[in-house]
């Protein structure tokens, strides 16, 4: 019994139990889910460390101390500098963006030469997801999406941005099934099951998730019968379920809200407004009812003023979040060089509760947290794998359509990467991150691209990042001169 219990099995089965986990926060009104994925990365690196003989150890032995030299650098600067620092904070931050580099790495070694059954592993994530959200909302029993205005329904889980990401990152692999699949019209329904669930949350994500695959697999399933002149229905299937899903859309929570939006929030909002000696704009009002949850915005200037309060469809798509990324950046762009280098830190004074550097945009957010030196570590291999799996999936274009696991794969990677430019909750939610890390790991293993060959660039890499940060140290005026 117990052999049968191998270590591939156990991390499979974690990853199953994850929205069961993060259920458990309502039910016990504790953070158990952050507890539990730290003990379960902690356990992860002791196996890297003790137990793993994979032939690419070495290599990602690299990787890590890269990591985690220049997050001793970072705190370091920032806490024996600044005696306002926010220690605990700056470190959890920092953590949940260390998080998806860190899993890969190790999911990588796990990997390395044992076989990933991606497509049967998000087939359960999607049934349980679906369970999850829609059987409370039926009970009467699930947390609303949102607090005011706003409507939606996120199950019995605490962060609705967080599982909007990963329907919308999962989405591929329900809608491509029909691929190779005899069981069409149970995996039909499925869709349509999956399709409501999306619907019900309330926001953008999923459903933008959901469009891009349908078009995606209906691209895949015309160029297949084009090619093998075989499953045609396939066709059929997709252009339903694109049907059903602007159908469904007329009447959903997602059209009201950005119905709602799109009229610059709900008027029934009870919230007091600042005081001015002139009437309030629409941008004035927006930013009073920012202030409910203790969120703080200079003005930007008048000329950038106007172009937002005309510019709702810009609004409509980054939610308002640009307005931060504007206020954040001018902050930026505005400090000495140092910082430029190493980033303004989640919030630079702990004893001003306003002055975080939030913008929810996660790009930005690691661009502006953690400067130019952090985005490259933390940023910049997502955009460089993003790279090398087009160029690596297209000179192979005709053999890799017809693999589902990896096409599904590479759509919702490059879904992951829309959704980190656009909003947060993605790179820096460890829920969502385990999702990403596993899709990275399975286009690596389908696309047979080789780690080990990649040595010495990745060695190049780490001495020039970890040399930068040394000689930092002896610049007494770096980061928070």
């Amino acid at each position: 019994m117990l052999k049968k219990i191998n270590k591939i099995n156990l991390i499979e089965l974690f990853i199953l139990i994850m929205p069961f986990i993060d259920m458990l926060n309502v039910i016990t009104g504790h953070s158990i889910s952050l507890y539990v994925r730290g003990l379960f990365l902690v356990g992860l690196i002791i196996y890297f460390v003790f137990f793993n003989k994979s032939k690419i150890k070495k290599t990602s032995y690299y990787i890590l101390i890269t990591l985690a030299f220049f997050s001793g650098i970072y705190i370091y600067h920032y806490f024996t500098l600044n005696q306002t620092f926010n220690i605990i904070n700056e470190i959890t931050t920092l953590i949940k963006f260390l998080y998806l580099p860190v899993l890969t790495i190790i999911l990588l070694n796990y990997y390395d030469e044992k076989e990933l059954k991606m497509q049967k592993i998000m087939q359960k994530i999607i049934l349980i997801y679906c369970i999850s959200l829609i059987l409370p909302t039926l009970l009467g029993i699930a947390l609303k999406s949102y607090e005011y205005g706003k409507k939606g329904y996120t199950g019995l889980f605490y962060a609705p941005n967080e599982v909007s990401s990963i329907l919308a990152i999962i989405s591929p692999f329900i809608v491509l099934n029909f691929q190779n699949n005899q069981k069409k019209i149970l995996n039909f329904l499925l869709c349509i099951v999956f399709i409501l669930t999306c619907f019900i949350i309330g926001t953008k994500a999923p459903v933008i998730g959901l469009a891009i695959s349908l078009l995606a697999s209906l691209f895949v399933y015309i160029i297949n019968y084009i090619k093998n002149k075989k499953d045609f229905i396939n066709i059929i299937f997709s252009i339903v379920l694109i049907l059903i899903t602007i159908i469904t859309y007329k009447y959903s929570y997602l059209n009201y809200n950005l119905n709602l939006q799109s009229n610059n929030f709900d008027s029934n909002i009870n919230i007091e407004k600042p005081t001015t000696s002139h009437p309030l704009t629409d941008y004035e009002i927006f930013i009073s009812k920012l202030n409910y949850n203790n969120m703080y915005i200079n003005f930007p200037t008048k000329t950038y003023q106007e172009n937002y309060t005309n510019n709702k469809l810009l609004n409509l798509i980054f939610s308002n979040r640009n307005i931060f990324v504007f206020n954040n950046f001018n902050k930026y762009k505005n400090t000495i060089l140092s910082k430029q280098l190493f980033g303004l830190t989640l919030k630079l004074n702990k004893n001003e509760p306003n002055s975080n550097n939030l913008s929810e945009i996660d790009f930005f957010d690691i661009f502006i947290y953690y400067g130019i030196i952090g985005f490259i570590v933390l940023a910049g291999y997502l955009i460089i794998l993003a790279f090398v799996f087009v160029i690596k999936y297209f000179k192979k274009f005709s053999k890799n359509i017809e693999n589902t696991s990896l096409t599904a794969s590479c759509i919702g990677f490059a879904i992951a990467l829309m959704i980190a430019l656009l909003a947060g909750h993605t790179l820096s939610a460890p829920t969502v991150t385990t999702i990403i890390a596993l899709i990275i790991v399975n286009i690596i293993k389908e696309l047979k691209i080789k780690i080990k060959e990649s040595k010495m660039n990745i060695k190049i890499f780490s001495f020039i990042i970890i040399t930068f940060c040394i000689l930092s140290i002896n610049d007494s005026t770096v980061c928070l001169s």
